[in-house]
């Protein structure tokens, strides 16, 4: 008697036929990624275009003789100031890599966590324009996207720089944030900017810790550990809540040899080494303490905001 056969695939080929899906979809992923992330370029560019177009119209239509830098609203197709801007603009902006100026027309990043970004379009006295990034919102600063900040500099050097923002103090509070940057001994300085969430007036996140700002601890727990061509650091546009400077050399910290302090009362630390500031009338004064040297700006009011030196 003839029965209908009810073979079906083995395990074996069941087993080749997965295997076939995930590497086809191995390979789609990242080319689906690829086009996606070029489609948000496009949009972004577009807008970078629509920006400056905007902002050259705006600039001729007022008659302004001198440099001055438009903010663009791509929701309404206009430019504003940066008071109205902060305050009406939501933002916008969807990709995920750096522009740079000489290809893309536009610097910076257009998103990054949870900021959106704003077009910025500066227009000289003499026509010519440039375009950046403007961040709005709190920018939270992680280790995915801390190398964002790092800048090559024009002799082939690095910086870390926290450009003036609204950097999440959360996330930066104990330094440890520079932990994550890659390729530390390449850094010759670190720059925070001001306007940021971690100095005290603008930080509403404290929640009652008298240790405001950001806090560098020594040994093992220097944040600045690794930093083997570190030359300076500019504290100008923070708020300190505790800095220990001490024992940099026993971490490969040994060109560190300019610190700019931040304006604030009550910073006292230990730095290693012989180091100075010059006065007001452009004099040296040593900070020498002891073995190191020691900075104490609520007994000394002239170093605030100050800039010290290395003894060579």
């Amino acid at each position: 008697m003839w029965t209908k056969n009810k073979k079906g695939f083995t395990l074996a080929e069941l087993l080749i036929i997965v295997a076939i899906i995930a590497v086809l979809v191995a390979i789609s992923i990242p080319i689906f990624s690829s086009q996606l992330e070029k489609s948000r370029k496009a949009v972004d560019l577009a807008n970078v275009r629509s920006a400056k177009a905007a902002a050259a119209a705006e600039y001729m239509n007022t008659d302004m003789t001198e440099s001055r830098t438009y903010y663009y609203d791509a929701a309404t197709g206009t430019v504003m100031n940066l008071q109205a801007a902060r305050g009406n603009i939501k933002g916008y902006g969807k990709s995920h890599h750096p522009f740079a100026q000489d290809k893309d027309g536009a610097s910076g990043r257009p998103n990054t966590g949870k900021a959106s970004g704003v077009v910025a379009v500066t227009i000289k006295a003499d026509g010519t324009q440039s375009a950046e990034w403007e961040f709005q919102g709190w920018v939270e600063v992680n280790a995915d996207n801390v190398n964002d900040y790092v800048v090559k500099n024009e002799d082939g050097t690095y910086s870390l720089q926290f450009k003036p923002g609204r950097l999440s103090y959360v996330n930066i509070k104990d330094g440890a944030i520079l932990k994550s940057v890659k390729d530390k001994n390449k850094i010759t300085s670190i720059v925070f900017g001001k306007n940021n969430l971690f100095q005290n007036e603008d930080n509403p996140l404290n929640n009652g810790d008298t240790n405001k700002g950001i806090l560098f601890e020594r040994d093992d727990k220097t944040p600045l550990r690794d930093y083997t061509n570190l030359e300076k650091i500019d504290f100008s546009g923070i708020t300190i809540g505790q800095i220990d400077l001490l024992n940099l050399s026993k971490y490969g910290v040994t060109k560190l040899k300019e610190v700019v302090l931040p304006d604030q009362d009550g910073l006292k630390f230990y730095i290693e080494g012989n180091w100075y500031y010059l006065d007001d009338n452009n004099k040296k004064v040593s900070l020498k303490n002891g073995n190191n040297s020691r900075v104490d700006t609520t007994s000394n009011s002239a170093l605030k905001g100050k800039t010290i030196y290395r003894v060579p």
